[in-house]
Protein backbone atom coordinates (compact mmCIF):
# COMPACT_ATOMS: atom_id res chain seq x y z
CA UNK A 1 0.00 0.00 0.00
CA UNK A 2 1.24 3.46 -0.88
CA UNK A 3 1.25 6.10 1.86
CA UNK A 4 -1.07 9.00 1.15
CA UNK A 5 0.58 12.39 1.23
CA UNK A 6 -0.95 15.82 0.83
CA UNK A 7 -0.16 18.01 -2.13
CA UNK A 8 2.55 20.56 -1.34
CA UNK A 9 0.88 23.78 -2.55
CA UNK A 10 2.43 27.16 -3.10
CA UNK A 11 0.62 30.28 -4.28
CA UNK A 12 1.60 31.50 -7.73
CA UNK A 13 -0.25 34.41 -9.28
CA UNK A 14 -3.41 33.91 -7.26
CA UNK A 15 -3.53 30.16 -7.92
CA UNK A 16 -2.37 27.24 -5.80
CA UNK A 17 0.06 24.83 -7.48
CA UNK A 18 1.39 21.55 -6.04
CA UNK A 19 5.17 21.43 -6.18
CA UNK A 20 5.12 17.65 -6.65
CA UNK A 21 2.30 16.77 -9.08
CA UNK A 22 1.53 20.18 -10.61
CA UNK A 23 -2.14 20.19 -9.57
CA UNK A 24 -3.56 23.72 -9.99
CA UNK A 25 -6.39 25.15 -7.86
CA UNK A 26 -8.21 28.48 -7.78
CA UNK A 27 -8.72 28.04 -4.03
CA UNK A 28 -6.80 26.06 -1.47
CA UNK A 29 -8.49 22.70 -0.93
CA UNK A 30 -6.20 20.08 0.50
CA UNK A 31 -6.05 16.79 -1.34
CA UNK A 32 -4.00 13.66 -1.69
CA UNK A 33 -1.10 14.20 -4.07
CA UNK A 34 -1.54 12.28 -7.31
CA UNK A 35 2.17 11.79 -7.86
CA UNK A 36 2.93 8.14 -7.41
CA UNK A 37 5.27 5.57 -8.87
CA UNK A 38 2.53 2.91 -8.85
CA UNK A 39 0.56 2.99 -12.15
CA UNK A 40 -2.08 0.69 -10.63
CA UNK A 41 -2.79 2.93 -7.63
CA UNK A 42 -6.52 3.31 -6.95
CA UNK A 43 -7.70 6.87 -6.18
CA UNK A 44 -8.58 7.30 -2.51
CA UNK A 45 -10.60 9.81 -0.53
CA UNK A 46 -8.52 12.47 1.20
CA UNK A 47 -7.40 11.66 4.76
CA UNK A 48 -9.97 12.50 7.46
CA UNK A 49 -8.04 15.58 8.63
CA UNK A 50 -8.18 16.99 5.10
CA UNK A 51 -11.89 16.18 4.81
CA UNK A 52 -12.51 17.94 8.12
CA UNK A 53 -10.57 21.01 6.91
CA UNK A 54 -12.49 21.08 3.62
CA UNK A 55 -15.80 20.79 5.49
CA UNK A 56 -14.87 23.55 7.95
CA UNK A 57 -13.80 26.00 5.24
CA UNK A 58 -16.93 25.22 3.20
CA UNK A 59 -19.16 25.82 6.23
CA UNK A 60 -17.50 29.16 6.96
CA UNK A 61 -18.16 30.24 3.36
CA UNK A 62 -21.78 29.01 3.58
CA UNK A 63 -22.43 30.91 6.81
CA UNK A 64 -20.71 34.03 5.46
CA UNK A 65 -23.00 33.85 2.42
CA UNK A 66 -26.09 33.96 4.66
CA UNK A 67 -26.90 30.23 4.51
CA UNK A 68 -28.20 30.60 0.96
CA UNK A 69 -29.09 27.69 -1.28
CA UNK A 70 -29.04 27.43 -5.07
CA UNK A 71 -32.32 27.14 -6.97
CA UNK A 72 -33.56 23.79 -8.30
CA UNK A 73 -32.13 24.34 -11.79
CA UNK A 74 -28.65 25.16 -10.52
CA UNK A 75 -28.78 22.21 -8.11
CA UNK A 76 -29.67 19.87 -10.99
CA UNK A 77 -26.88 21.38 -13.12
CA UNK A 78 -24.31 20.87 -10.36
CA UNK A 79 -25.41 17.25 -9.87
CA UNK A 80 -25.17 16.65 -13.63
CA UNK A 81 -21.60 17.96 -13.66
CA UNK A 82 -20.70 15.65 -10.77
CA UNK A 83 -22.48 12.68 -12.34
CA UNK A 84 -20.14 12.89 -15.34
CA UNK A 85 -17.00 13.51 -13.24
CA UNK A 86 -14.30 10.84 -12.99
CA UNK A 87 -13.51 11.99 -9.42
CA UNK A 88 -16.94 10.88 -8.10
CA UNK A 89 -17.31 7.67 -6.13
CA UNK A 90 -20.92 6.91 -5.30
CA UNK A 91 -22.36 9.94 -3.53
CA UNK A 92 -18.94 11.37 -2.61
CA UNK A 93 -16.22 13.42 -4.25
CA UNK A 94 -12.69 11.97 -4.29
CA UNK A 95 -11.18 15.48 -4.34
CA UNK A 96 -12.68 16.88 -1.15
CA UNK A 97 -14.45 13.88 0.40
CA UNK A 98 -17.82 15.69 0.62
CA UNK A 99 -21.25 14.22 -0.05
CA UNK A 100 -22.12 15.64 -3.45
CA UNK A 101 -25.89 15.80 -2.91
CA UNK A 102 -25.38 18.01 0.15
CA UNK A 103 -22.55 20.17 -1.13
CA UNK A 104 -24.36 20.95 -4.41
CA UNK A 105 -27.15 22.70 -2.47
CA UNK A 106 -25.22 25.54 -0.83
CA UNK A 107 -24.65 28.63 -2.97
CA UNK A 108 -21.23 29.30 -1.42
CA UNK A 109 -20.01 25.72 -1.78
CA UNK A 110 -17.50 25.16 -4.57
CA UNK A 111 -16.43 22.27 -6.70
CA UNK A 112 -12.77 21.64 -5.81
CA UNK A 113 -12.08 21.20 -9.53
CA UNK A 114 -13.76 24.52 -10.40
CA UNK A 115 -16.48 22.89 -12.51
CA UNK A 116 -19.49 24.71 -10.97
CA UNK A 117 -20.46 28.28 -11.72
CA UNK A 118 -19.35 30.74 -9.06
CA UNK A 119 -22.81 31.93 -7.99
CA UNK A 120 -21.67 33.70 -4.81
CA UNK A 121 -19.32 35.92 -6.84
CA UNK A 122 -22.11 36.85 -9.25
CA UNK A 123 -20.84 35.02 -12.35
CA UNK A 124 -24.29 33.64 -13.16
CA UNK A 125 -26.96 34.99 -15.45
CA UNK A 126 -30.19 36.30 -13.87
Amino acid sequence: MIDQIECDYEELGGRWVCRRCGDVRNMLVRRVCQRTDDPNAVPQFPPMRMQAWNLATSLVAFISDGLRFVDADEYAARLAVCEACDRRRGRRCLECGCRIDLKARGRAFRCPLGRWLDLAAGDHQE
